[in-house]
């Protein structure tokens, strides 16, 4: 799963499955494990996640998510954007904790019930959701930073990163190569492709591709698209290529997946 843009300031949703797709975005994010565990890796450092535990990454660092595809797990998973601190963001934005993992300057009681008071919210909105989600989400945060030991922000290459991120996250439906990443940022592609292996352990090709198949995996789930046609919108030119690759990060046909979501088409 590749976390897209999204304008909603504070959202929180519940998952069994966490993203293992390497990636970056300019929200916070704060994964509650209520049932289960996880290995969470920020910034090439893994931290293991246990059952009554949470952890936090800030603004364009990057991570993924380890766990087994249980569906008996249970996460919440609280995304929000620097807007909710609004004079203190820039101060908040300079800065990351030197522990994310939460649960010793967290009331987990307290913060589970306030997820779960937003991820209703977020399910079934009234005109008033958004100012009781950003209100939640204030409270969270005023508790947590209050507590957290905090580090300056490493700034060897969070713009350019973010530049790699959002040229591939517009362009990946398109026929694009390495060589169209450099020029269109103007950054030797040779320095592209050690930042791509040293920060996203894997390839400029694999990285495009898994953000093809992530959004192909949410077709699949929430559309009556046929195949053919899913494989053609996330830019692939022919089946074959789309099922091969498809297998090869899913383990399994895009037919199965989409038997597995519960769809009958």
């Amino acid at each position: 799963m590749i976390y897209e843009k999204d304008h909603a300031i504070a959202q929180v949703f519940i998952t069994n499955k966490l993203s293992d797709i390497v990636h970056l975005h300019n929200e916070f994010e704060i994964i509650c494990c209520v049932k289960g565990s996880f290995v969470a890796v920020i910034d090439s450092v893994e931290y293991t996640v246990n059952e009554g535990q949470s952890i936090i990454s800030f603004p364009n660092q990057i991570h993924y998510y380890l766990c087994d595809n249980n569906k008996n797990y249970k996460f919440y998973v609280l995304i929000f954007t620097a807007n909710v601190f609004n004079e203190y963001s820039r101060n908040v934005l300079s800065q990351i904790p030197e522990n994310p993992i939460l649960n010793h300057i967290t009331d987990y009681p307290l913060l589970t019930k306030r997820l779960a008071e937003m991820e209703n919210d977020t399910k079934h909105p009234t005109e008033f959701s958004t100012l009781k989600r950003v209100g939640n989400c204030k409270l969270i945060c005023a508790e947590i930073f209050q507590k957290c030991k905090f580090i300056p922000v490493n700034k060897s290459n969070p713009d350019t990163l973010s530049s790699i991120v959002d040229f591939c996250n517009n362009n990946y439906t398109n026929d694009i190569h390495l060589c169209d990443l450099a020029e269109s940022l103007h950054i030797n592609k040779y320095y592209i492709s050690h930042l791509f292996k040293d920060k996203f352990k894997m390839g400029f090709n694999e990285y495009i591709h898994t953000l093809r198949i992530s959004k192909a995996c949410k077709l699949l789930a929430k559309t009556d698209d046929p195949i053919t046609v899913i494989s053609s919108n996330v830019g692939y030119n022919t089946v074959r290529n789309f099922n091969r690759i498809f297998i090869k990060i899913m383990k399994m046909t895009p037919s199965e997946y989409r038997m597995s979501k519960g769809s009958k088409n």
